[in-house]
This record gives C-alpha cells, structure tokens and sequence, in this order.
C-alpha cells in the first residue's frame, strides 16, 4: 500500500492527480492526499486498484476542485469491481457530459460538492455483498444539460444516502430511482430533496427502498418507495405526495409523515458554490424541527453539528441550532447577592428576580441578566461609591 501527495506547486510529490493516480496508485488500499485547495482541470482519471482513498487532508478549509473540461467523465472506475472513496473535493462539470462516474458502481463519498453533471454514474448502483456504498454529509448539484431525461442517481441494491443535499433544475426524471427487485434496498435519511423545474411525471424519489426523516420538496409527484416503506418525512410537491410502490395510485402517509410546506433560509437560492447549501436550512419556526426520530445511529448533521438538538432530532440535511436567547428561571453562572442579606429579611414578592438569570445558549449574560437591586450605575443617579452603600 502507498500513500502519495499531490499540489500544485511547494514540492509535493505530484502536481496532477491523474498522474499520481494512473502512475503511482496501483496497489488496493491505496492513498492519494491533496494537500492543497487548487483547482485541478482534468478529467478521465482512470481507477484501476480496489479500495483506493482520494481525499484533501484539510477539507474543514476548503475543497480543492476537480474542473472536467472536454466530454470526458471525471472517473472511470475501468471496471464495476472498483471502489473508490473520495473525501473533501470539489469536483464539476461544464453540463456536456453525461456523468461524474463511468462504470462507478461502488464508492464511498463523504464532505464533498458535486455539481454541474446531469448524473452521479452511467451504471447503476448494485452492490448485494459486503459495505453499501454511501453517500455521507455532501451536497450534490445536478445539472441536465445535454442528458435531460436521465435519472440523477440510480440504484437496485446497496447505496446509503445519509445528510445530503441533492438538488436537480431537471424535470423530467427522477432524483433517486430504484429498481424492483432489491435484495438490499437502498435508503436515504435525514436529507434535502429539491427538484425544480416543471410538473414531470417522474416521482422525485422513485422506487426507492427506504425513505427517512427527508424533506422532499419540487415540482412533481414526491415519494414511491417499497412498499410503505417511508415515515417522519416532509414533502411539499405540486403532485401526489406518496405514491404505491410501481403504481401510479396514490398512497396514505406513512408513520410520522407530514405534508407541509418547509421554510428554509433562502428557498429560492440558486448557485454552483457550496455556501449556497446553507441556504436550504430550516428557518426557525419551520416544520420538520424536531418532529424526526433517531435512524442507523446517525448523530451529526451535514456540517457536523451533533444530532439532536434539544432533545429532538430534525428532518432533513440541517439541525436547527436555535440563534435567538431563550428565557429560563435558572442560576447562571455568575454570583448574585439580596440587598438585605442572605439569610436575615427578604421581600417574598421578588425573591424569583433577585437571581441573576441568563438566557439558554448564551456564552454570556448579555440582554436580560441584571441586579434587581441596583437602581442603575451610580454616575446616572449622581451618586458615587458602592451600590451596597446605598439604601
């Protein structure tokens, strides 16, 4: 196994990942770091190893970015066989090509931001035996420019979808499409669902195996999945909202379902840059806080915040972190002292409001906390000296 690093410029190892790819990375289980945020314009890398790790070693920074540029695809796994897991990148392109994947059947994809591309692979997803391949904690644009009626993921078996937000302008096909026959169904779970455009056929989430704590939310039809198998999820769609499994019959929601129009940040945001994901965010006030339930042991949400929040997990890509002060009756973390002393006379009717109280989630007593009795700062009332001096 071999563990090699790629930069632009400062002595790495490479300066190409195709070159340390195809050239170096030759033996299963093997590394390739990318040490830097550059963007690297390439395409056709061709994966010929099982297990092998692209990765940017400091992606809480940034990604660096894969730009394809003529009609190639950015992967080509060479064969079905091959597993790639990629973490922290970027990659893009231009709408002309018809994936970001040839062949890419297993992977693992983790923090990264995907966009551009009318799909995520030319095949689909199968993988029966040993890990499913996933994708974790990333945002996925997809654009179907030159492949419009393509479905943007599909899969029969073996693919986990977990804090993802996925969004297509396409619409006439499905975002996730599933195939009958599943002996391990693919799932998706606390994730942000948008499809824009027109009032296609195609359902949003289309055969697909299990659907948990989502927001699914465009134009069309919004989830058909096996059987019943879908619950705590919230759909806003122009058509049905559930769908029988293969059917064009309308279905009851499922355990814990709600049919609801979600607030978001900024719904009508728009862009190929990754801050724009923060836009689809629950607003506060926002159905789906805190009406999901716990899932595969999932306890972060897409950028690592801890699920859940105040006891109660959110459907979705984003747990809401409350920003506004909450009031609450208990002792902050600051000393407080009765005018009249701790044990000899005290008025009843303000024993509550002599405590110094703080507002929940406040690293300080900031708005409300105060002395009920100090009358105001001494050079207000003209006077001077210690307010303990006073009477």
């Amino acid at each position: 196994m071999a563990t090699v690093t790629v930069r632009q410029a400062g002595g790495a190892d490479y300066t190409s990942i195709k070159s340390a790819v195809e050239d170096v990375a030759r033996l299963d289980g093997d590394i390739i770091n990318i040490l830097d945020e550059a963007t690297y314009t390439e395409n056709n890398i061709q994966i010929s190893n099982t297990n092998l790790t692209i990765q940017h070693t400091a992606s809480e920074l940034g990604r660096p970015k894969i730009d394809a540029d003529g009609t190639f695809r950015i992967f080509d796994f060479t064969t079905t066989a091959k597993r790639c897991t990629f973490i922290g990148l970027e990659m893009s392109l231009d709408g002309g090509q018809d994936a970001f994947f040839q062949r890419g059947n297993l992977f693992h994809i983790s923090g990264c931001f995907l966009h551009g591309g009318p799909r995520l692979s030319d095949v689909i997803i199968n993988n029966t035996t040993g890990t499913p391949s996933t994708i974790k904690q990333s945002t996925i644009f997809f654009d179907g420019t030159g492949y419009p009626s393509q479905d943007r993921i599909q899969a029969s078996n073996g693919l986990e979808i977990e804090n993802c937000l996925i969004t297509s302008s396409v619409s006439d096909s499905a975002l996730l499409y599933g195939y009958s026959g599943a002996t391990v169904y693919p799932t998706a779970s606390f994730s942000t669902f948008i499809k824009r455009g027109g009032s296609g056929s195609p359902v949003i989430l289309t055969n697909w195996g299990m659907v948990v704590n989502c927001i699914v939310s465009g134009s069309g039809r919004g989830i058909q999945a096996f059987g019943a198998n879908h619950s705590y999820n919230l759909v806003d769609v122009s058509g049905d909202s559930f769908r029988v499994y293969n059917s064009s019959t309308p279905e009851a929601a499922g355990t814990g379902d709600i049919e609801a129009t979600p607030t978001f940040v900024d719904g009508t945001a728009a862009g190929s840059t990754p801050d724009i994901a923060a836009n689809f965010a629950l607003a506060e006030g926002s159905r789906g806080i805190d009406e999901g339930r716990a899932f595969n042991s999932i306890t972060v949400d897409i950028t690592g915040t801890l699920r859940p929040q105040n006891g109660s997990y959110d459907i979705g890509a984003f747990e809401f972190i409350s920003q506004d002060p909450t009031w609450t009756d208990g002792d902050g973390t600051q000393t407080y002292q009765r005018k009249f002393g701790s044990n000899s006379f005290e008025i009843h009717r303000t024993a509550n409001t002599l405590i110094t109280r703080r507002f929940a989630f406040g690293t300080e007593n900031r708005q409300a906390p105060y002395y009920v009795s100090i009358a105001g700062p001494a050079t207000i009332r003209q006077r001077s000296g210690s307010y303990k001096a006073e009477t």
